[in-house]
């Protein structure tokens, strides 16, 4: 067994000195995306509002925004949007949250399951039958049934858990126990049979493992590794289930020295094939079906990104991923699709900060991604809850001095101190404790900072080496 903060903290270091020190320059393009921190001094105090995902409710029109620091969702009858700071809900925000139809919201967190709702938005209660120390990593609905809840866990016996619950979330009982290490990181429900669950992740053998259930989460049946997607170094997520066919699965793969790579299992995973390579240097940001089994929307979002290089494409296929049309580029004013969602008929997608070039946080498109309008951009957004204001100076600090996102609790202008409040579990590191991400703690602050100094091809192909060889390590 290794840990991951050794080969983490030479990856980061190793990555340093690619930037700066090869050839001894590094062609830096500013961008305000990371701040390295050493202990309580910020060294460098460049934060950006960076969305995460789009909640969207199963039926009707009910939406949410999960930021970097937060939470955002239409005020209730009024104009306008409501901000909810992570402090709220006790850790820092996660990758994935879930929004119900009657406005209920799920927050996984370090210290279990959190719900509230949106017509409130003061208030996260945990929920009965997760224990409150347990690290919660995901949490999804039945399609069909959004009633029906599964979610993963993690314990300090680093095994993983999952949890169901069959009356919306009020509680929660114990349905399986996975192997100790077995790295499961995701769930899906295979839409068109529920009873079928996949679980995805790093394995005890291998680089990816894939478990299925046939029995809604009693039973897993596990393979690791899984041998058509084994390449140490090629990190494998997956994506997706069909929605007419719960053996249709796609996974999106890392290249060593290019773009990521789609693939697609027409039998469980038994056997893939490669469907759809990304534009030099992207990565697969989002994967979502549209109004059949056949339209699929993918993004892709470069990290580095590159001066007269569209940041970011869509890619949409009318054959099931068969084949793709043109990738779409993002615009000048974005979106630069940090996710993707789908829902009768309109797509989302995330924009991002006004400084990084995204004219909003939240987009539509009606025609597939053709055209964009805003859903919400930071002019709408209105100073964090006065009710959990008092929970995150920081943050209401840092809205007030960057955006004029002011109220009484704002407190002095942002200097780069740390947070106060409850959100005190989880990583920490050299990132910055205001807007920094669930798993983000460490040195990744600083690799992302001095990620956007990388111009050359040269350097890029040996960062994406770098992280081969880390993938491959953590695997082990």
């Amino acid at each position: 067994m290794h840990s991951m903060r050794a080969p983490v903290f030479i990856f980061c270091w190793v990555t340093c000195l690619l930037v700066i020190g090869i050839n001894g320059t590094a062609v830096a393009t500013p961008r305000p995306i990371a701040c390295i921190q050493t202990g309580s001094e910020h060294l460098a105090p460049c934060l950006s509002v960076k969305p995460s995902d789009i909640l969207l409710a199963p039926h009707g029109d009910g939406f949410a925004l999960l930021l970097n620091f937060g939470l955002l969702w239409p005020r209730a009858g009024a104009v306008g949007f409501d901000l909810i700071c992570e402090e709220a809900y006790a850790s820092k925000s996660p990758d994935h949250a879930l929004l119900l139809d009657d406005g209920t919201v799920f927050v996984p967190t370090f210290t279990g399951l959190r719900r509230g709702a949106t017509g409130d938005g003061c208030n996260f209660d945990f929920v009965q039958g997760i224990p409150r120390d347990a690290v919660v990593l995901q949490i999804i609905a039945e399609p069909q049934t959004p009633s029906n809840l599964l979610a993963l866990t993690t314990n300090g016996d680093r095994a993983r858990l999952l949890y169901r619950s069959m009356d919306g979330g009020l509680s929660f009982k114990l349905v399986h126990t996975f192997k100790p290490n077995v790295v499961f990181r995701n769930i899906f429900i295979a839409p068109s049979d529920p009873k079928i669950v996949y679980v995805s992740g790093y394995g005890l053998e291998g680089p990816f493992a894939l478990g299925k259930s046939s029995d809604s989460g009693t039973n897993f049946d596990i393979q690791d590794p899984l041998p058509a997607l084994s390449n140490a170094l090629q990190g494998v997520e997956m994506r997706a289930v069909s929605p007419t066919d719960p053996k249709l699965l796609f996974f999106a793969r890392a290249t060593a020295t290019g773009p990521d790579e789609v693939w697609r299992s027409k039998d469980e995973g038994a056997s893939v094939d490669h469907v759809l390579s990304l534009e030099e240097s992207e990565i697969v940001t989002g994967f979502t079906y549209g109004d059949n089994a056949q339209t699929i929307f993918v993004s892709g979002y470069r990290m580095l990104e590159t001066t007269g290089i569209p940041p970011a494409h869509l890619f949409v296929s009318k054959n099931g991923g068969d084949t793709w049309q043109p990738g779409l580029p993002s615009g000048p004013k974005g979106p630069r699709f940090q996710c993707l969602r789908y829902r009768n008929g309109t797509l989302w997608a995330c924009g991002g900060d006004p400084a990084m070039g995204d004219a909003f946080l939240v987009g539509r498109s009606d025609d597939e991604g053709k055209t964009w309008s805003p859903v919400t951009a930071m002019p709408q957004v209105s100073p964090v809850k006065s009710c959990v204001s008092a929970l995150c100076p920081a943050t209401n600090a840092w809205l007030c001095s960057a955006y004029g996102l002011c109220n009484e609790d704002a407190g002095m202008p942002f200097d780069g101190g740390t947070d106060a409040g409850a959100a005190t579990t989880g990583p920490s590191g050299c990132s910055c404790r205001v807007g920094s991400r669930h798993g983000g703690g460490g040195c990744w602050g600083l690799v992302l900072g001095l990620g956007a100094m990388l111009r050359r091809r040269k350097l890029r192909t040996r960062v994406r080496l770098l992280w081969g060889l880390l993938l491959a390590h953590n695997a082990r």
